[in-house]
């Protein structure tokens, strides 16, 4: 199930499916909506070459849920929408939620979605624009893969690896010195990751050292 909308609230923090959003009307009352994905029935516009002036259709999205209403963002005359007048007010657990993407042999990127991470890639690290970029990404569960990392490392892990530049069994818990000292240990994506939410993609592992 889709769990990030992809719409931000007023601190900038990730609307997700199932959270509970307040927004202070210009009279100052306050409602509470529910952030639900659902598939509603509206009356539209046709557009001009149409015969009929409005249709019926059903539209499937990010619905705001209030006292039997189920709304659509509006945007306001300075193009400001509604959810970035909101603010969470109960979120909902997203631990287990991100995934690794991967495009090429170099680079891992966390993500929420992969539409949160194409967008994001498509903006900060290079353009996507044929279908044989977006058929060569992988996806993996942050359980299913792993990286070496300089995080998490105990004194039992100073420990073992002594003087030595290398512990390895070929595989989780490895140790390595790099040249510069540093201690990396092999950890699956989810122990490197903990328990924290991100606010946006970025590159988790790279063989670029």
């Amino acid at each position: 199930m889709l769990l990030h909308t992809g719409l931000r609230d007023k601190n900038g923090e990730l609307i997700k499916i199932g959270d509970k959003v307040k927004l202070i009307l210009e009279d100052g009352e306050e409602r509470i909506f529910d952030v639900r994905l659902k598939t509603v029935q509206r009356i539209v516009k046709s557009h001009p070459d149409f015969d009929e002036e409005f249709a019926k259709v059903s539209i499937t999205g990010v619905v705001f849920s209030w006292e039997g209403y189920d709304l659509f963002p509006c945007v306001d005359g300075d193009g400001v929408p509604d959810n970035e007048k909101m603010e969470i007010v109960k979120s909902v657990d997203v631990k287990g939620q991100i995934r690794i993407f991967q495009l090429d042999e170099y680079s891992w990127y966390a993500a929420h979605s992969i539409m949160e991470f194409l967008n994001w890639y498509h903006e900060n690290v290079d353009s996507i624009e044929i279908p044989e970029d977006i058929a060569g990404i992988t996806m993996i569960e942050p359980e299913d893969g792993s990286m070496w990392s300089n995080i998490n490392i105990t004194q039992e892990d100073i420990d073992k690896l002594g003087d030595y530049d290398e512990h390895c069994g070929g595989g989780i818990g490895d140790l390595k010195r790099m040249s510069d000292g540093e201690i990396y240990k092999m950890q699956t994506f989810a122990d490197v990751l903990g328990d924290e939410d991100i606010k946006e993609p970025y590159e988790i592992a790279s063989t670029e050292w």
